[in-house]
């Protein structure tokens, strides 16, 4: 396969949703001018990826979530979150970071861990070795249909909440694996205070 240059862009912006200081994933803070940050992706030979080793044991929604947020705190979960997500998930992750469907994976990778640490990002808690703890405070809701939705709650040493997550996540009809489907953020830390609207999950895209 040819290697072929594509140049793209980061693009981060505000959406209108409960309040307008909440931000999608890959968001700036607050109400700030639009930061397009060039990125250069370049298509490389497709590599062997973890959908295609089947790398994990039958898990429940609840340790699936964990397992998830382990791996990105890790710094190894960039593969497992494009293996591991729906196909309407996987496509927003691709138009977070300005990639195109053709584009391969790695570079969808590297521009993904560019988009998730970049600084200030109040989603880089989840990859940039921040300490917090993981709790569930409620069984998952299973809707009997190969769906379901968890909750799952980012704390700090001291017990305090920073973050609220609601997970809807969907089983692969081939081996059952949980897959994500779509992922809502309501976080709690003084800098991303949401405001009037702490009380509402939004969308992170």
């Amino acid at each position: 396969m040819k290697n072929v240059l594509l140049t793209t862009s980061l693009l981060w912006q505000s959406v209108s949703a409960f309040v307008p200081s909440l931000k999608p994933f890959f968001g700036t803070l607050q109400a700030v001018p639009l930061c397009i940050a060039p990125l250069h992706l370049s298509a490389i030979t497709h590599e062997p990826s973890l959908k295609d080793q089947n790398p994990l044991p039958p898990l429940t929604p609840s340790e699936f979530v964990e397992y998830m947020l382990m791996s990105l705190r890790s710094g190894k979960g960039y593969q497992m979150l494009l293996d591991f997500s729906t196909h309407g998930w996987r496509s927003k992750i691709y138009d977070a970071v300005g990639a195109p469907a053709s584009a391969d994976e790695r570079s969808v990778r590297s521009a993904l861990k560019v988009a998730m640490t970049k600084p200030h990002n109040q989603f880089a808690i989840l990859v940039e070795g921040e300490d917090f703890e993981i709790s569930f405070p409620s069984d998952p809701v299973d809707y009997d249909d190969g769906t379901c939705w968890v909750e799952c709650r980012l704390r700090a040493s001291d017990d305090e909440l920073l973050v609220a997550m609601g997970c809807q996540l969907q089983q692969r009809q081939t081996d059952g694996a949980w897959l994500i489907s779509s992922i809502d953020w309501q976080d709690f830390r003084e800098p991303f205070y949401p405001g009037v609207g702490r009380e509402e999950w939004t969308r992170l895209f």
